[in-house]
């Protein structure tokens, strides 16, 4: 099988409707209903549509390809690709694509995918400086709390402060 050519991948992929600033800035999700269920549709298609060969060549390219194979290996829960997501965020490789990564470790809700989100929050939160305004803040504490469990979720002092936060709009 031959490798497709990244101009290609990022044509196909990234680029129809302006899809890798749309998973950035997340403005898919403040679309009315109709628009957020197209753009929904298109991501699941391609998602379902791309190899695995496709998604890994996304993932080595620039932060607009890698964002967008996050974001496809979520849809299509390519729960292969989990230890370089975690790589990704334990070695502090999320920048751009922290919302893609976050979104598809959810998707695969796995145990694992819980402690390397509740570790990312906790730095995150601990260490703003250094992590900036963490994409993916606002929507780790569900996904922790419902792979790790009321009890354990509940011990973490920066995690009940993150849930506190969501409702002021802090993170969003």
């Amino acid at each position: 099988m031959t490798e497709t050519s990244s101009g290609d991948l990022f044509a196909r992929y990234c680029l129809p409707g302006n899809r890798y600033k749309k998973l950035l800035s997340g403005s898919f999700m403040r679309a009315d209903r109709d628009q957020a269920v197209q753009f929904g549709v298109a991501m699941m298609d391609d998602a379902r549509r791309a190899s695995a060969s496709e998604l890994e060549q996304l993932l080595q390219g620039d932060w607009r390809e890698a964002l967008t194979a996050c974001w496809l290996i979520g849809f299509a829960r390519e729960s292969e690709f989990r230890p370089e997501l975690h790589k990704r965020i334990t070695e502090g490789q999320v920048g751009h694509i922290g919302k893609g990564v976050a979104f598809a470790l959810a998707r695969f809700c796995g145990l694992s995918d819980a402690h390397v989100l509740k570790w990312y929050l906790e730095r995150a939160l601990s260490e703003p400086e250094k992590t900036g305004k963490p994409a993916m803040v606002s929507r780790c504490p569900a996904v922790c709390r419902g792979a790790l469990g009321r009890e354990a979720f509940a011990r973490s002092t920066c995690l009940r402060w993150a849930v506190g936060s969501m409702g002021s709009g802090r993170f969003h």
